[in-house]
């Protein structure tokens, strides 16, 4: 996503279902840049592994086996405060039957570098026909 304006928008939504067909990361990358971001999650599992807590260096909003999973991404983008990260995804594997749920909270602690592109990486080449992602300013 680029022509975005972080200290004009404030504010933005990313909402996703992604259709997946083998283990992948998926991670968004502020103006393409991995640097003073840190993230947390919490997974809580149909499959018993509740209250996990995860912590990695990166805006990661998938990290699944082959499964669909939706979820949302809400972005405070102003310039002059850390910048948050805050979401949830809800994974349903192919097989097995598990469901997921991880909420995300990452803060990004460079406060003078305006978003203006958010760039959306894949660890594999397994996104499948039938997924999305879009985003949305959200009105002040």
């Amino acid at each position: 996503f680029s022509g975005l304006d972080g200290d004009a928008a404030e504010q933005y939504l990313l909402l996703w279902r992604l259709i997946m067909n083998a283990s992948v990361t998926v991670d968004v990358r502020p103006n393409n840049l991995t640097t003073n971001q840190g993230q947390v999650h919490h997974v809580f599992s149909s499959a018993g592994a509740n209250a996990v807590v995860t912590t990695v260096t990166t805006v990661r909003i998938a990290d699944c086996d082959a499964s669909t999973i939706t979820g949302a991404l809400y972005i405070y983008a102003k310039t002059g405060y850390e910048r948050h990260f805050d979401g949830f995804d809800i994974e349903s594997r192919n097989t097995g039957g598990a469901h997921i749920q991880r909420t995300r909270t990452t803060r990004w602690t460079d406060t003078a570098t305006n978003i203006t592109a958010l760039n959306v990486t894949c660890s594999g080449t397994n996104i499948n026909v039938g997924s999305y992602m879009s985003l949305y300013k959200v009105a002040k």
